[in-house]
């Protein structure tokens, strides 16, 4: 591990946002403006390892994903970087679809299958 330094609107995994008397959160990607990978995280989809433990990885982090945001705008927002995370792995579509369509059922919340159709 190793301690990074602080910058405005992070806390510790929680990136914020202090609207008047609003406060607006989601988890904190350094890859959510795009271009170049800045952390690598997860394994391409091609490595070695089961495609079970790839799907656990996938669904693990859309479900933190899910918990972080404070709400449905932060939702889309974090859930997008992170399934381009996935996508930049290889990830095929039909898995990043089904895992938005199964956190849509299991959350009951329908930015799920907002975020499922942005899905190419």
């Amino acid at each position: 591990l190793k301690l990074e330094p602080g910058s405005d609107g992070v806390f510790l995994e929680t990136a914020f946002e202090c609207n008047g008397d609003q406060i607006t959160y989601r988890l904190k990607n350094p890859n959510e403006a795009g271009g170049d990978p800045k952390v690598w995280r997860y394994q391409h989809f091609s490595s070695y390892g089961g495609y079970s433990q790839k799907r656990a990885t996938l669904f693990a982090c859309l479900r933190k994903v899910h918990a972080m945001a404070s709400d449905e705008e932060q939702l889309k927002i974090s859930a997008l970087a992170k399934l381009r995370e996935f996508e930049r792995l290889a990830y095929p579509v039909g898995i990043r679809k089904f895992a938005c369509a199964v956190l849509a059922r299991d959350t009951e919340c329908t930015m799920w299958w907002r975020v499922r159709a942005a899905q190419m």
